[in-house]
């Protein structure tokens, strides 16, 4: 995949059965990035609602990504990620260890074919974030 534009989701009712499966898919990884006692903490009696809300906000835009193929969608949200969520105590390593996380949980929920697709975004996503990690280090 190019950062300027992805094929749309293809498969056999790729989209379908991840909209079906988003809440299932958020519940999981909120209640594993709740076990990361170490990003937690810092987020004090909120880090439940603010780990929820950023994984819906990632979750939605993914969606609309897949549906049109519009890689600055992902584009426009982790550069977003680089210069907010620092604020907020959540390092662009975590975001790409939590983009991890829904690949392994996306694996468990969905049909292989499916899920293979939807985690080739996140892959996608992975790489990028690592491609602006090390930018902002040579840079800073």
């Amino acid at each position: 995949m190019q950062t300027n534009d992805f094929p749309p989701a293809a498969g056999e009712g790729t989209l379908e059965v991840f909209h079906k499966a988003k809440d299932a898919i958020l519940q999981a990884a909120v209640a594993r990035s709740m076990q990361q006692v170490e990003y937690v903490a810092p987020m004090g009696e909120e880090a439940e609602n603010k780990i929820r809300a950023g994984f819906r906000f990632t979750l939605d835009i993914l969606e609309s990504a897949m549906a049109s193929g519009k890689a600055a969608l992902l584009e426009d949200q982790m550069t977003w990620s680089m210069d907010r969520l620092p604020h907020d105590g959540v390092s662009p390593a975590h975001v790409m260890h939590n983009f991890g996380l829904f690949t392994d949980i996306i694996g468990e929920k969905l049909p292989k074919k499916a899920a293979a697709e939807v985690t080739a975004y996140f892959d996608w996503m992975i790489q990028r974030m690592q491609g602006l990690i090390k930018a902002q280090q040579s840079t800073g």
